[in-house]
């Protein structure tokens, strides 16, 4: 397995074991990603946004598989942008599959939200795996599969880790 396939392969993971919130960002499976992201979350227990928290789990899982730290690590979505122009990474409008995708929010206090590329559907549509997003067919908050669009939203930029580093697919 690439890069790609193993970003998307470990938010796949996280999708398949229903990860509903039962109360504002709290839950048995969302407080694993809380405490994945930081380990001091056990103590402080808080109930912050955990979008870029769960790309930065699923992203240290997936390059740790190559012995690689995740290129951008942080629990603010815009951090997450900032932090991938800060080491060249490559950001456009191109959807490919294990990208991180981050929306601009025009919401007071909020640092936008990311999620993870699984795959394209022509060059318009694209499909995620999002952490702290609503499922449209459940209505739950939580880790969720959905369709973005480009032509209705603008505000979407794809930061492509998948290609950060160079990894041999053969020393997996």
């Amino acid at each position: 397995m690439n890069l790609a396939e193993t970003i998307i392969a470990k938010a796949v993971n996280w999708y398949e074991q229903q990860c509903y919130e039962v109360t504002g960002n709290r839950g048995p499976c969302i407080d694993m990603i809380h405490e994945l992201y930081n380990q001091a979350w056990i103590e402080d227990h808080t109930s912050e946004a955990y979008c870029a928290e769960f790309v930065s789990v699923v992203l240290k899982q997936a390059f740790g598989e190559f012995g690689k730290s995740a290129p951008i690590y942080t629990a603010s979505a815009v951090g997450m942008l900032n932090a991938a122009r800060a080491k060249n990474i490559t950001i456009d409008k191109r959807a490919t599959p294990g990208a991180v995708f981050y929306k601009k929010s025009s919401a007071a206090g909020s640092s936008g939200h990311v999620g993870i590329v699984t795959k394209i559907d022509g060059s318009d549509k694209f499909y995620t795996i999002e952490g702290n997003a609503r499922d449209p067919n459940t209505g739950r908050e939580g880790v969720v599969n959905l369709i973005r669009k480009f032509s209705t939203d603008d505000s979407i930029k794809i930061i492509h880790v998948e290609n950060y580093v160079k990894i041999d697919s053969r020393s997996n």
